[in-house]
């Protein structure tokens, strides 16, 4: 036995591989066992990086207390500053009879007291003057004086693990996330997986609060009677309800679409927010919420040739009835853009100021195997209350998918992310301005340094985020919009530990972006069977300073 620990110990003092379980926060980042080559990090960065890439440099995750110095390697957080010690009075002799009543040592121009007797306090003009005695309390004692408050050490800025790794209890599909800005909770939501049940997965709703910082708890509905496939979750940021919607199936295909909501601070008041809407195969489930609160679901319907359907909630004011109604008087609308036959291979909403709405599709000719080019509409007081199309039909000059839109609450104006075929399967992001001249690219396009199997958006406050998987082992990546071109937050790519897929991104109240996806492993990393495909959700901490990029 002891010469394998001495090799073990040779393994661990070479540095030769970075990756060890992060799940352990006093983890000193030498090695524990053999690992994906992916996991191997140089010696100059071996020691305090638990995540290196490819090349084995830079650190792209330190272990706890260290952050990413922009350089390959790891930095010590500094500790907190002490208080400057205040300078001992002198013991020089007094000279003058003032400075000399009631003091124990002047200074050494002997004119000024710098140190009085006990019970007497020096005043600005370096005299000793008896101090005020506070009344004493019960029982003839002073009263305590409160101890002061301790200040805390500077947050660690860098990615970090908000709980533990895969801490579902199986797969999460059609996951969605949101972020309570005012508490700073995170929920998500989606259809758990059994591999006993086949297809027919469960309905789970999981919140993180700062109370309990390793702990995720259920915080939905009960579980159904029914099996869904797609959820969303949405945040009232005046009242901060939250809104979950879902589909709903029996057989082999849903069949209706329900929502709920839950008061502000509370996960046990649950409740159906009007009846179940009736859709023939809902697919892209997307919940939002317009400038006046009110409710949109979208989604396409597969038995209706893949048409876009937007519904609104009407609360019935005046005696009527409240109930839920398509926006624009018409349900299952192909956009006008397409041709004779043609259908929506892909789908996305998002509510903007002044009661506006925009969808963002894919047409396509249903004799076509690939994806078509990206065209966008929109619905508000200026269109008459009717679709009409935003700028000029195919946005994306040649074909797309992965589409995913939002609008910029700074200004209103809609952003679209997207993968770009004719950037080499990159990622590219437009914005539509009326000033502008319609949709124009947001930096360049194809900006992300490889292709990419997947584009998620969340356009922020004049800062859009885009996360994204792909390139070489699958791992996920955040970028985001400053200055007129797109950096890496954080400043380094590829932050998942493992493969990313089925993203989810959301801004927290500070604008720090939080990443949500099925986690898959490496096929050596020791975790695998534990992790594999379950639901992982980290998140960015700037520590107080100002959002790393490059």
């Amino acid at each position: 036995m002891r010469p394998v620990t001495l090799v073990l110990l040779l393994v661990a003092v070479s540095g030769a591989c970075a990756k060890v379980n992060i799940e352990h926060p006093k983890n000193t980042g030498k090695c524990r066992k053999a690992v994906s080559k992916r996991c191997l990090c140089k010696p100059a960065a071996a020691r305090l990086c638990l995540i290196c890439d490819g090349t084995g440099t830079p650190c792209g995750l330190c272990i706890p207390g260290y952050y990413p110095d922009g350089k390959g390697g790891c930095k010590k957080v500094p500790p907190p500053r002490k208080p400057t010690p205040k300078p001992k009075p002198s013991t020089g002799k007094c000279r003058s009879a003032a400075a000399r009543k009631w003091c124990r040592a002047c200074d050494r121009s002997g004119r000024r007291c710098s140190l009085c007797l006990r019970g007497f306090a020096l005043d600005r003009s370096g005299r000793c003057e008896r101090a005020a005695v506070a009344p004493p309390g019960k029982g003839g004692k002073p009263k305590p004086q409160p101890k002061p408050v301790p200040v805390p050490p500077p947050a660690v800025e860098g990615w970090e693990l908000v709980g533990s790794r895969g801490f579902t209890a199986g797969p999460l599909p059609g996951k969605s996330l949101a972020v309570d800005p005012s508490s700073g909770a995170i929920y998500v939501a989606g259809a758990l997986h059994d591999p006993k049940q086949g297809a027919r997965d469960q309905l789970v709703v999981l919140r993180h609060t700062a109370a309990a910082p390793g702990a995720w708890v259920a915080a939905g509905p009960t579980s159904p009677q029914y099996f869904v496939r797609e959820t969303n979750l949405a945040i009232n940021a005046s009242s901060g309800g939250l809104l979950l919607a879902y589909d709903r199936y029996f057989g082999a295909r849903a069949d209706d679409v329900a929502v709920w909501q839950a008061p502000a601070g509370s996960v046990a008041g649950w409740s159906q927010l009007g009846a179940s809407m009736r859709a023939a195969g809902p697919l892209r489930l997307v919940l939002a919420l317009d400038s006046g609160g009110t409710p949109l679901v979208g989604y396409q319907e597969q038995d209706s040739e893949f048409r876009a359907t937007v519904m609104a909630y009407r609360a019935g004011g005046g005696g009527g009835r409240a109930r839920w109604a398509p926006l624009g008087g018409q349900a299952a609308f192909s956009g006008p853009a397409l041709a004779g036959g043609g259908e929506l291979r892909g789908f996305d909403m998002a509510a903007g100021p002044g009661g506006r709405v925009y969808i963002i599709y894919l047409e396509a000719s249903p004799f076509e195997d690939e994806e078509g080019r990206a065209t966008a509409m929109w619905y508000g007081p200026e269109t008459g209350g009717q679709w009409q199309l935003l700028g000029n039909p195919g946005l994306s000059g040649g074909r797309a998918d992965s589409l995913s839109l939002g609008v910029d609450s700074r200004d209103g104006a809609p952003v679209a992310a997207y993968i770009d075929h004719s950037s080499g399967r990159r990622a590219s992001t437009m914005r539509y301005s009326v000033a502008g001249g319609g949709w124009q690219p947001l930096g360049s396009l194809g900006f992300s340094r490889h292709s990419v199997s997947q584009v998620v958006l969340a356009a922020g406050q004049g800062s859009p985020h885009v996360a994204f998987s792909g390139g070489e082992g699958g791992r996920g990546s955040v970028m985001r919009y400053a200055g007129g071109k797109w950096h890496y937050v954080g400043g380094t790519p590829d932050v998942t530990p493992g493969a990313a897929k089925s993203l989810a991104l959301a801004l927290d109240g500070q604008g720090q972006p939080v990443l949500a996806f099925s986690d898959i492993p490496a096929s050596r990393d020791r975790v695998v069977r534990e992790v594999r495909g379950k639901l992982t959700v980290m998140r960015y901490r700037s520590g107080g300073k100002q959002l790393r990029l490059r």
